[in-house]
């Protein structure tokens, strides 16, 4: 068997056993469900609807009801906000801040050889670098209109072309 048609065999087995394996799962899971309802028919469902069960323990069940609906609200608060993050408002960090950011965008950007940038997006858009360590730093309001001019200036590739309100246009001079 040559060493293409052997891949090929290779990944249609593996295929085939992570989908026997997923509906092996899914059928346990099934029965697993299927026995806990009928331990719920026969045994619990009696219990938990006589009169004797609502009269002593209703205000517990009420409780339980309500303490799991404000625990669903509270951990759905929990992932869907978002971090607001560390504000940076030390000049030197601001700088250096700013600086790693140019470099990324450096890297990133600039296949046409122009780009646009929002002062606004840089000052609240988080950092590679500290998003990391799961804490994401945003610059002081107008930090990124106030230093980033200074240091495109200093790259000897790069001009900046205009500066209008929130948007600044950045050319590449030298294109690799």
């Amino acid at each position: 068997m040559s060493e293409k048609k052997k891949n090929i065999f290779v990944r249609i087995l593996r295929w085939l056993l992570e989908e026997w394996i997923k509906a092996l799962l899914a059928i346990m899971a099934m029965s697993f469900l299927a026995y806990l309802g009928w331990i719920y028919r026969n045994y619990i469902k009696e219990l938990l609807t006589s009169e004797y069960y609502l009269e002593t323990y209703g205000w517990a069940w009420i409780g339980l009801f309500l303490l799991i609906v404000i625990l669903s609200v509270l951990v759905f608060w929990l992932i869907t906000r978002k971090s607001k993050g560390t504000l940076i408002k030390d000049e030197n960090a601001i700088k250096h801040m700013l600086e790693m950011s140019w470099e990324e965008m450096k890297e990133e950007d600039f296949d046409s050889g122009k780009e646009l940038y929002s002062f606004s997006g840089i000052d609240e858009s988080p950092f590679k670098s500290s998003l990391i360590y799961n804490k994401p730093d945003r610059l002081m309001p107008g930090s990124a209109k106030k230093y980033l001019p200074e240091i495109i200036q200093k790259e000897d590739h790069y001009r900046i072309e205009s500066i209008e309100g929130d948007s600044i246009i950045i050319v590449c001079t030298h294109r690799n």
